[in-house]
C-alpha cells in the first residue's frame, strides 16, 4: 500500500484525500469508447443556451457522454504527437483530470482512453464544497503535477498551472 497521496483540484475547490491506495488487484478500470468527434451542437447555439445547474439526475453518465466528455476536457486531438484538446504551455500537459462517481475515483488515461481505479467508493463528499457534489453522478477534479514544469519557477508554476 501507498501512503496518503492528495489530489488538490482546480483553485483549491474540489480535494480528494485518500489515507491509501488500495491493493492494484482490487481496481477495476474502465474502458471507455471513442469519442465522438463529429456533430453536436453548434458552438454559438451551445453558448446561447449555456446555463448553471445545480440538480442532477443520480442516475450514473452513461459510458460514450463520459468519453465525449473528457476527451473535451483533456483528450489526444493529435495521435501523432499525443497533444490534447486542452491547450498547456509548452505542452507541459501537467493537468491530470480525475472521475469522481460514486464508485469510486479514476484517473483518465487519455491515451488509453480509460478512466484508471485510484480508490474504491464513494468520495463525490469530498470534490467540493456545495452540496450537490455529493450526489452528482460525475464530478471532474483537475490536478496539477508541478514535477511535470521543468525549468519554470513556482511563480510560473501556479500562473500556468491556472490558466491551464
Amino acid at each position: 500500500m501507498k501512503h496518503i497521496k492528495m489530489l488538490t483540484g482546480f483553485i483549491g475547490v474540489a480535494m480528494i484525500a485518500m489515507a491509501s491506495w488500495a491493493a492494484a488487484e482490487d481496481l477495476t478500470d474502465i474502458t471507455l469508447p471513442s469519442p465522438r468527434m463529429e456533430g453536436g451542437m453548434p458552438l454559438m447555439q451551445a453558448l446561447k443556451e449555456r446555463h448553471t445547474t445545480r440538480e442532477f439526475s443520480p442516475s450514473p453518465l452513461p459510458a460514450r457522454m463520459m468519453a465525449d466528455l473528457l476527451w473535451a476536457a483533456c483528450g489526444i486531438n493529435r495521435n501523432d504527437s499525443g497533444k490534447r484538446t486542452a491547450p498547456s504551455a509548452r505542452n507541459w500537459q501537467e493537468v491530470d483530470i480525475y472521475a469522481v462517481t460514486a464508485e469510486g475515483a479514476y484517473r483518465y488515461d487519455a491515451q488509453a482512453n480509460t478512466l484508471r481505479m485510484v480508490a474504491k467508493g464513494d468520495l463525490r463528499r469530498l470534490t467540493g464544497t456545495q452540496a450537490f457534489a455529493a450526489t452528482a453522478p460525475l464530478n471532474l477534479v483537475y490536478v496539477v503535477d508541478r514535477e511535470r514544469m521543468k525549468g519554470a519557477s513556482p511563480e510560473a508554476q501556479s500562473r500556468y498551472s491556472g490558466t491551464d
